[in-house]
């Protein structure tokens, strides 16, 4: 196949690469990414006494990362960077990092990346407790949020 006729189909949304620079992919293995999206502010300017308005662009509004995967047991960097960080009395510095998603073809090689510059925990939270839990429901999952100061896709 052609890069022309690859570039015209969809992917899958199911093969995907989560890299937290820094930690060992053996540390985490997400099965859900959201919150990549950015959007432009727009601003409202008066006209001068005239009965409509200016609108124009503002600065640029970044989305949070929402990360999912099954709870684990051990103890890991990844779970230790994010309990330190949202524990802190921020008598220190936050130590942020770089995040990469990518999304694989059916080869195992990227076909699109985002790059977040300096992600950072907000929150991590576990799903549910359910004794009558049956499908994914059976499974306790934990969330974790980062905000970010800009990303790229690549």
């Amino acid at each position: 196949m052609t890069k022309a006729a690859a570039i015209k189909r969809p992917f899958a949304s199911f093969y995907f690469e989560v890299n937290i620079n820094s930690f060992a992919k053996r540390d985490y293995a997400f099965m859900e990414v959201s919150g990549i999206n950015m959007e432009r502010e727009v601003v409202e300017i008066g006209s001068g006494g005239l009965p409509y308005s200016y609108r124009v662009p503002s600065k640029i509004k970044y989305g949070e990362l929402i990360l999912k995967r099954g709870v684990v047991i051990a103890s890991s960097p990844l779970s230790t960077w994010c309990m330190d960080t949202i524990n802190s009395t921020l008598d220190k510095a936050i130590e942020p990092k770089g995040v990469d998603v990518k999304l694989m073809d059916k080869e195992g090689s990227p076909v699109i990346s985002w790059s977040f510059k300096n992600a950072w925990p907000k929150k991590w939270e576990v799903s549910n407790l359910n004794s009558m839990g049956s499908g994914e429901s059976a499974i306790l999952i934990e969330t974790l949020t980062l905000v970010y100061e800009s990303f790229k896709k690549v």
